[in-house]
């Protein structure tokens, strides 16, 4: 089964009137469809692979600097900020690496 997604209908309406996209739509049919819909979110993987590399900076930094707090001063408590930053970059990054579910 293929997925189905939502087309703005700004984005459809301007593809409808440019002449090049009709011709690929004569032509090709599947690749002018898949045209609309994939945005750079789906097709960049840069901005992934950024994503991950920050997210995994954020819950590396908030680990080691709470053990350098921890080791600095041991009767002080850590700062609920810096738990809360790493277990949102750590729930982010296992949300974002996890495979996505299968449609049975």
């Amino acid at each position: 089964m293929e997925a189905r997604r939502i087309i703005d209908v700004e984005v459809l309406s301007k593809h409808l009137t440019d002449e090049h996209f009709l011709q690929l739509a004569k032509q090709a049919p599947k690749e002018a469809a898949r045209s609309i819909t994939e945005g750079p979110l789906t097709s960049d993987r840069w901005i992934y692979r950024l994503v991950v590399i920050f997210l995994g900076i954020i819950a590396l930094t908030s680990l080691v600097g709470g053990v350098v707090l921890t080791g600095l001063w041991p009767n002080w408590a850590m700062p609920q900020m810096l738990v809360a930053l790493g277990s949102t970059a750590v729930g982010a990054l296992a949300g974002l690496l996890a495979p996505p579910p299968r449609d049975r």
